[in-house]
C-alpha cells in the first residue's frame, strides 16, 4: 500500500501565545484530490504553509510526502510541493512574459535569472498549453487578468513536476464566467496528472466538484470533518463551520449554499 502524501497526527501551532491549528488529525492518500473548506480566519492558509514546508508545528507529529517535521530537510521538501497562492503574483517583476515566469519555477526563484534552452522553453509552453495559455506566453504577467495569472502560477507549478500540488483560493477575484473556465480546466489538468496529489483550499462550496475524494472542513483551527464529500459536507457541518443557518443542495455534481434572510 502506498504511504499517504500527508498525515498529521494532533498537530497543533501556537504563534504569539494564540492558538492558530489545535490538534488536527489529518490523512490525505497520496494521488487523491481533496478539498479544504473553511471560513475567513479558520486556518486554511496557515495549515497549507505548513503542508508546504514553511513551518514546524507547535505540538504533534506531520509527514508530508514521507517527510517527517523535524527529522527531514524541509528544503528538500518544499522542491516536491508546488504551492499556488495568491502573494506570488505580486512578487513577480513586472518585465516579465508569461512563459519566463512558467521556466523561473526550475530553480524555485520568482525571477528568471539565466537564459532557458530550447527544451526549457518547450517544456514551459506545453505547461502553459495545458491550462489554455500558451497563446499568451510572450504577453508580460503584469497585462494579464487575474485568471490568465491564476492559470499560468498553475502552469508555472507543474513545470517542476511536483508531487503535491496546494491551491489556496485560486477563484479569488474571478468573474463567475472566469471561474467556471478555471475550474473546468483544472479538471483536466487533474485528470492528465492522476499521481499528483491536489488539495485545493475554498470558502466557496460552489468550488467543490464532486470528483474530489474527500473534504476537510476546518473551523476556528480544528478540524470539524474530514471524508469523502458525502459525509464531511454536511449542512450540519457547514452550519457550525460559517456561524450561520444555511441550507446545502447538490445537483449534477454541483454544490451550492444558501443562507436564511436573518443569517440564524
Amino acid at each position: 500500500m502506498a504511504r499517504p502524501a500527508i498525515v498529521a497526527d494532533d498537530v497543533s501551532l501556537r504563534i504569539g501565545g494564540a492558538a492558530i491549528l489545535s490538534q488536527i488529525a489529518l490523512t490525505i492518500p497520496d494521488g487523491a484530490r481533496w478539498a479544504l473548506l473553511g471560513a475567513n480566519g479558520s486556518g486554511k492558509t496557515t495549515l497549507l504553509r505548513l503542508f508546504a514546508g514553511h513551518g514546524f508545528p507547535s505540538s504533534g507529529t506531520l509527514e508530508v510526502l514521507g517527510c517527517r517535521f523535524g527529522r527531514c530537510d524541509l528544503r528538500e521538501l518544499r522542491k516536491r510541493v508546488a504551492w499556488v497562492h495568491a502573494d506570488v503574483r505580486y512578487q513577480i517583476p513586472v518585465h516579465m512574459t508569461a512563459l519566463e515566469v512558467v521556466i523561473s519555477s526550475a530553480r524555485g526563484d520568482l525571477v528568471l535569472y539565466h537564459r532557458p534552452d530550447s527544451s526549457s522553453v518547450e517544456h514551459a509552453r506545453r505547461c502553459l498549453d495545458d491550462v489554455g495559455m500558451e497563446p499568451l506566453g510572450e504577453q508580460r504577467f503584469a497585462t494579464l487578468s487575474t485568471g490568465e495569472r491564476q492559470r499560468t502560477l498553475i502552469a508555472r507549478a507543474l513545470y517542476a513536476s511536483p508531487e503535491l500540488l496546494l491551491l489556496d483560493e485560486p477563484c479569488i477575484g474571478l468573474d463567475p464566467g472566469a471561474r467556471e473556465r478555471f475550474l473546468a480546466d483544472l479538471e483536466q489538468v487533474l485528470a492528465a496528472n492522476p499521481h499528483l496529489t491536489a488539495l485545493y483550499v475554498t470558502h466557496e462550496v460552489a468550488e467543490i466538484r464532486s470528483y474530489y475524494d474527500g473534504v476537510v472542513v476546518l473551523d476556528a483551527g480544528r478540524v470539524l470533518a474530514a471524508g469523502p464529500i458525502a459525509t464531511a459536507l454536511t449542512e450540519s457541518n457547514l452550519r457550525q463551520a460559517f456561524g450561520a443557518h444555511c441550507s446545502l443542495r447538490h445537483e449534477g455534481g454541483r454544490f451550492a449554499l444558501s443562507f436564511a434572510a436573518d443569517g440564524r
